[in-house]
C-alpha cells in the first residue's frame, strides 16, 4: 500500500446552487481520493451529482466549500490563469461529443483546437500529432477534413476522445463516455479507453450510470447519493454493503433473454429526494432505516482493506 500516490484528494467538497430563498445540493460533503494510474468508477442515479463531481475536479465549476489536491497543491481556489497553467494536465470526454464540437470545425480543427492553446508547433508538427492520435482511436487520415455532422455517433465519440487525449494529460473525466453508442461501440469503446490508459499511463475518473461498463473497466467503485459518496468498493466486482448500493446493483438488468429479471423491492415508496437536515441521507428510501439513522449522519468509513461505507448497520 505505501507505493500508492494519489493524483487527487478531495475533503469536504460541495457545491450548491442558490435561486432566491431555495437552495440545492449538488454536492453535498465528499471525501475521495483518485490514485494515479487508476480508473476510478463513480455511479448513481441521474442527478446525484456525478458530473458537478467531475467539473468540479477539473475546476470547471468553483465549489462552495471543501477542499480540492491535485498532485498534492491546493487548486480549490485558483484563478482562471493559475488553471491555465495546469489545464493541459486534465481533461474530459463528454456525452455525446459532438455537442461540445464546432460544426463548422473538421475533424482535424476538432483536435487541433487544444494543442493551439498551450503549444507553439510547426505545422508539420501539428499534422503528425493530429494524424498519429487519429490512428490510435481508429481513425484514418481520411477523417482529417470531415465535418462532425458527417460521421457517426461512434466516430464522433472517437474524435472526441482524440481531442482529450492528444494533450497527454494525467488526469481525464469521462462522463458517460459510452451512454449514446450501442453495444457494439461500447465494447469498442471501452477497450480503446482501457488500451490508451495502459500505454500511456492514464488516470480515469469514469462516470457512468452504465453498472455493467463499470464492471468491465473499472479499478476501484465509488457510490454516490444525494451529492454523497456513500460507499466505495476496492474492486469492481466487490460485494456491495450498503443499502442503496444493493439496490443499484439489483436494479441492473441481466442482458440475457434466457434470464428472466425478476421485480424486486429495492427502495421505501415516496421516499423524499432531497438532503435531510440530519441523519442519513438514504434514510427516507431505505428498507432497514432505524431510528439511529434518523439522528445521526454516518461519516464514511474503512470497515476493511480499500473498502468504505458511510452506514451505521455495515
Amino acid at each position: 500500500m505505501s507505493d500508492i500516490v494519489n493524483i487527487y484528494e478531495v475533503d469536504g467538497l460541495g457545491k450548491t446552487y442558490e435561486k432566491g430563498k431555495a437552495r440545492s445540493y449538488a454536492v453535498y460533503n465528499v471525501g475521495l481520493t483518485i490514485q494515479k494510474g487508476e480508473i476510478l468508477g463513480l455511479v448513481g442515479e441521474s442527478g446525484c451529482g456525478k458530473s458537478t463531481l467531475g467539473r468540479l475536479l477539473l475546476r470547471l465549476e468553483r465549489p462552495t466549500r471543501g477542499k480540492i489536491r491535485f498532485n498534492g497543491t491546493d487548486i480549490t481556489n485558483y484563478s482562471f490563469n493559475e488553471m491555465n497553467s495546469i489545464r493541459q494536465n486534465m481533461q474530459m470526454v463528454f456525452q455525446g461529443s459532438s455537442n461540445s464540437f464546432n460544426p463548422y470545425f473538421t475533424v482535424k480543427q476538432i483536435v487541433r483546437e487544444p494543442l493551439d492553446n498551450y503549444f507553439k508547433l510547426s505545422d508539420a508538427e501539428l499534422n503528425e500529432k493530429i494524424r498519429a492520435m487519429l490512428e490510435r482511436v481508429g481513425l484514418g487520415s481520411e477523417y482529417l477534413y470531415r465535418y462532425s455532422s458527417e460521421l457517426s455517433g461512434g466516430q464522433r465519440q472517437r474524435v472526441g476522445i482524440a481531442r482529450a487525449l492528444i494533450m497527454n494529460p494525467e488526469f481525464v473525466v469521462c462522463d458517460e463516455a459510452v451512454s449514446s453508442v450501442d453495444y457494439v461501440l461500447k465494447k469498442q469503446i471501452l477497450a480503446l479507453l482501457l488500451d490508451l490508459k495502459k500505454k500511456n499511463s492514464f488516470t480515469y475518473l469514469f462516470i457512468s450510470h452504465d453498472i455493467a461498463a463499470v464492471k468491465a473497466i473499472c479499478d476501484r467503485v465509488a457510490v454516490m447519493y444525494l451529492g454523497n459518496i456513500v460507499e466505495i468498493l476496492p474492486h469492481a466486482d466487490s460485494e456491495a454493503l450498503h443499502p442503496y448500493t444493493q439496490a443499484l446493483l439489483a436494479a441492473m438488468l441481466i442482458p440475457d433473454p434466457e434470464i428472466k429479471n425478476e421485480k424486486k423491492v429495492l427502495f421505501k415508496e415516496g421516499g423524499e429526494l432531497k438532503v435531510p437536515q440530519r441523519g442519513c441521507v438514504f434514510q427516507s428510501r431505505c428498507l432497514y432505516c432505524k431510528e439511529k439513522c434518523l439522528a445521526e449522519r454516518p461519516g464514511l468509513r474503512e470497515i476493511s482493506n480499500g473498502h468504505s461505507v458511510a452506514c451505521h448497520f455495515c
